[in-house]
Parts: C-alpha cells; sequence; structure tokens
C-alpha cells in the first residue's frame, strides 16, 4: 500500500512539471528560428512534379527493357525517371548502359536477354509529353492513360552502385569496381560533382525484419550511428529510402529515418527522406514517389529540390502505419507490387497544397488526407494543419526538428524535416569524421574465391562440349 502511494505521489509530480514546462513554453514570448526546406517555394506558381528515383531494366535485374520502363513510367503519370540499374552507367534514353566487369559476371542472364533503348524518335515525344503508345504492361492495356500535359524528363548519370550496400548515385560518370565499397563510392560521387542517396537502410540494419527484431536493429546504436558518419562525412550524401516497394523492407526505416534525424539535426545537419519503388517489373511501377517542387521541369532544377529538401515524399503502402498493409481479401501485402496490387494505382494520394512558416508555427495546408501528424525525436506530439511551438514542450523538440505526414486510408504524404532552434541556440559544431574502406570491399575472400570456382565451371561447361563436337568433326 505504501509503494502505491508513493508510485501515485511521483505521478502526479510528473503530470505538474508536465504542465508547468508546457505553461513556461506558452508564456515564452521568444521567437524560434525555423530552417524549412520549402523556404524558398513559391507554392502558387510552383510545379509539382512526380518523380521515380529507382527504377530498373533487364539492363541488370528487371524484367522489361529500358524502352518499356521508359514508356511505362510516361504513362503512369511520371514526370521524371532516374533509371537506376545495378553497376551500370546510364546516360540516355535511346543507348543501352555500360556494364561494369562485375555486372557481367553477377548478372549473367542480361548476356541473353533482349535490351532495347528508345527509339530516338521516341524520345522527342515522350519529352514533349505527345508521345500516344502502344504501352506495355497489365496496368495499361496498350492505351494511354497519363493525364499531363507536360512530358518526362531523365537525370543524367545515374547508377545503383552494389557494392557492398546498394548506393544510388546522380550526376556522377562513373562505374564502381569489385574492390569498392559504399564509402569508396560517396568519395568517388563527392569527387566527380554527383550526388547520391543511400538505399533501403532495413536491408542492411536488419531492420527488414517483422516485429521486435526490426525495432531491435533500428534503434541499434552501432546501426544508427554507421549511418550517421556516412552523412557526416559525405554532404554529397542527401538522404536515405524511407519507403521502397511495397514497404516490406523499409517497414521499420522511418522509426531509422528519426534516430539519425536525431543524432544530426543538432548538428545542423538534415536528412531527406526519399520514397522510390525499386521497381524490376512494370507491375511495380507506382507505389511510391517524390513530388518535386520545382519552377520549371528541368534536370537542373530538380538537382536543387533534391539538394535543398524542396520536395515531399509520397507513398501508397506503409504497413506499421496501417496504410494499405493488407489486401481486400485480408492477406499479406506482397513483397512487391504484381499483377494483383495495381487496384492501388488509381487509389488517391495525399497531396501538399502549401507550407507556411512564421516565428512560431508551420501551417499545412493539402488535399485526400484523414488527418496530419507532426512527428519530432520519434514521437507523434501534435496533430492537426498547424503546429504552434509555443503549445508544445521544449522536451520534444530537444533534438531540434519536426518533421510532418498527411496519412490517409490509402497513402501518406511525408515532408522533409524542419530545423528548429529557440531563441539563443544554435547548431553544434560537426565533428570530422573519415568513415574506412574494407579490404575486398568488405566480401571475404573465400566467397570471392568460391565465385570464381562457380563461373569457371560454368564456363567449363559450355565450352568444353563445344571443342569437343569440333574436334569430332574434324575427325
Amino acid at each position: 500500500m505504501k509503494l502505491r502511494k508513493i508510485l501515485t505521489l511521483c505521478l502526479v509530480l510528473a503530470m505538474l512539471l508536465g504542465v508547468s514546462v508546457q505553461a513556461m513554453a506558452m508564456d515564452d514570448p521568444l521567437p524560434f528560428t525555423i530552417i524549412s526546406p520549402y523556404a524558398d517555394v513559391d507554392w502558387d506558381s510552383v510545379g509539382q512534379y512526380k518523380a521515380a528515383l529507382h527504377a530498373h531494366t533487364n539492363n541488370s535485374d528487371g524484367r522489361a527493357t529500358q524502352a518499356d520502363v521508359i514508356r511505362d513510367h510516361f504513362n503512369k503519370g511520371f514526370d521524371i525517371l532516374a533509371i537506376t540499374d545495378h553497376d551500370v552507367l546510364f546516360e540516355s534514353w535511346d543507348t543501352l548502359g555500360g556494364m561494369s566487369l562485375r555486372h557481367q559476371f553477377t548478372n549473367v542472364q542480361t548476356l541473353f536477354s533482349r535490351r532495347a533503348a528508345l527509339p530516338t524518335e521516341e524520345v522527342a515525344q515522350i519529352e514533349h509529353g505527345t508521345f500516344a503508345g502502344p504501352f506495355p504492361g497489365e496496368f495499361n492495356n496498350g492505351q494511354l492513360r497519363r493525364s499531363q500535359a507536360n512530358g518526362m524528363i531523365s537525370l543524367p548519370m545515374t547508377n545503383e552502385h552494389s557494392r557492398v550496400d546498394d548506393t544510388l548515385t546522380y550526376w556522377a560518370p562513373f562505374n564502381n569496381s569489385w574492390r569498392d565499397t559504399r564509402t569508396s563510392v560517396l568519395r568517388r560521387t563527392e569527387q566527380l560533382g554527383g550526388i547520391a542517396v543511400l538505399a533501403h537502410p532495413g536491408r542492411y540494419t536488419g531492420g527488414a525484419n517483422e516485429g521486435q527484431r526490426g525495432l531491435d536493429a533500428v534503434n541499434n546504436p552501432e546501426n544508427i550511428a554507421r549511418y550517421v558518419d556516412w552523412f557526416l562525412e559525405f554532404d554529397v550524401a542527401l538522404g536515405m529510402e524511407i519507403f521502397n516497394r511495397l514497404d516490406r523492407e523499409t517497414r521499420h526505416d522511418r522509426i531509422f529515418w528519426d534516430n539519425v534525424l536525431m543524432e544530426l539535426m543538432p548538428l545542423g545537419r538534415p536528412v531527406w527522406g526519399f520514397s522510390n519503388d525499386d521497381s524490376h517489373e512494370l507491375n511495380g511501377t507506382g507505389f511510391n514517389f517524390n513530388i518535386m517542387l520545382l519552377p520549371e521541369l528541368t534536370a537542373d532544377a530538380t538537382r536543387v529540390a533534391m539538394e535543398t529538401g524542396a520536395f515531399y515524399a509520397v507513398t501508397r503502402v506503409a504497413r506499421l502505419e496501417g496504410v494499405n498493409a493488407t489486401m481486400p481479401d485480408g492477406s499479406s501485402m506482397p513483397q512487391r507490387g504484381n499483377s494483383d496490387t495495381l487496384f492501388l494505382l488509381d487509389q488517391p494520394t495525399p497531396r501538399i497544397s502549401n507550407i507556411a512558416t512564421d516565428e512560431f508555427s508551420i501551417a499545412i495546408a493539402g488535399t485526400d488526407y484523414d488527418r496530419i501528424e507532426w512527428i519530432a525525436s520519434g514521437q507523434v506530439i501534435h496533430t492537426g494543419n498547424t503546429l504552434d511551438l509555443r503549445s508544445v514542450s521544449r522536451f520534444y523538440i530537444q533534438h531540434n526538428y519536426v518533421r510532418a505526414q498527411l496519412v490517409s486510408e490509402t497513402g501518406i504524404a511525408m515532408t522533409q524535416p524542419f530545423g528548429i532552434w529557440a531563441a539563443g541556440e544554435y547548431p553544434a559544431a560537426r565533428p570530422v569524421v573519415a568513415t574506412t574502406d574494407t579490404a575486398l570491399g568488405g566480401v571475404p575472400f573465400w566467397l570471392y574465391a568460391v565465385s570464381f570456382g562457380v563461373y569457371a565451371l560454368v564456363a567449363a561447361a559450355i565450352i568444353v562440349p563445344i571443342v569437343l563436337v569440333r574436334r569430332k568433326k574434324r575427325g
């Protein structure tokens, strides 16, 4: 009984303390400094353009040709497309990307695939928005479904470097070698003046696991520190994917994103969140995208938006948040899109129409959403169109950021993080970080030896019979 009274007293004191802290915040007349990635966006004149920044063709491990991937994205309403085949440098729609030596060994099927670039005459039609089909895939049924008049553009010099953790690069004219690591890929990208996005972190941290295992992985200090170091060392690493495919591997990556932001935003280092299909087949396109806020539809304007955070991420499937987490019949949502998930593409997704800030608040207007949630330090701290910082306990913004998400039953639109600084506060000094490479690209020597042996056996199985047949014919 005595213990119960003590616990009750502690609870009352904690509640009173929370009320007093909030009251102090309400009475604090000093303004905040709000650093908004949307500060330079003129919402009355800006264009909202749908971007696919992670897509594959059968130039690597995709199922469709480069030509059909381009046509399909165009017809599904995309305005910007970056083809990011594994270890293949993409240069233009009417040419096939050059394969690295490693790619030729690890994607043998590519050598036997019918590969096709977009015909030159169709490039101009796609770019000007006049291409009318026919279109590939079950979703389109050969018909034009695109509704906007503008064309679709590509981003130059793109790649997905698969050494060792997948890294998406743009404006970076190089291919990786078998000894590369993510660190060396980022360093080379920096040297060449490119930019990068870290792909599906849950695959490498263990966050792709369901339940407590996944939660433990994204809250693991070692995993968080590894990504924090990459972002501290390389400014060209703009951010990470927080949605990928149908959110199986990225199910815990919004939590991981918040954990990284909690470390980096006090240092004044934002990390942007990207939503990408990572499509490997035509039925895997259209579930995730980034809405770029551009004064004009050009590659250069897109790069500025990617670097400054003037975009928001949209998904149709968010498993932890309960958005399309299951199929209509109650079965599990597949890992990637297929003919049974195409119905999702006709569902509306939230759209942001305005973001305004002053010295005390952030306000968001939009359409096709049920609620707006404000998240700081990994917690929902407020629900509503406007976040008034004077009504929020300083405890909830101790990590100097807040982000918002517009949620409906059929989608989520997530803003980039806003920097929040109380009067008299400034970012702490950023430490100097130098991540290190691992010998042999982090892959054990024995694995290279086994791989070489397998390829040698396959080559022998093909070559030896041919040689024997030829000798027999000569004899």
